[in-house]
């Protein structure tokens, strides 16, 4: 899945709407016109968490997990160089997952 793809399934999780710039690649939050990433931005991606109410595990130097309560499955990151882009990562693709078994 893009970015792009996770971005747009995981806001649908979230009951999040979105407008879309003109590439499909940066979105704002139609209600307050300012952007929205979590894959770039901590306090987008905490709040998708909350919104979700997902379960975060981090275990030092192994991975950075998201609990998939649809899937009943953890969703694993590596965190490389960058562990909190692991996070935020584990966080919108749990909620990419989630996104994709709403049909409301």
């Amino acid at each position: 899945m893009t970015n792009s793809e996770l971005l747009r399934m995981a806001a649908y999780a979230a009951r999040i709407r979105l407008s879309w710039d003109v590439s499909g690649r940066v979105c704002w939050l139609e209600s307050s016109r300012r952007a929205w990433n979590p894959l770039t931005d901590d306090g987008d991606a905490l709040r998708l968490a909350v919104t979700l109410h997902l379960d975060l595990c981090i275990a030092p130097n192994t991975a950075l997990c998201a609990w998939n309560e649809i899937a009943h499955d953890w969703i694993e990151e590596s965190p490389g160089d960058d562990p909190c882009a692991a996070m935020r990562r584990a966080i919108v693709r749990t909620a990419a997952e989630i996104g994709k078994t709403r049909s409301d």
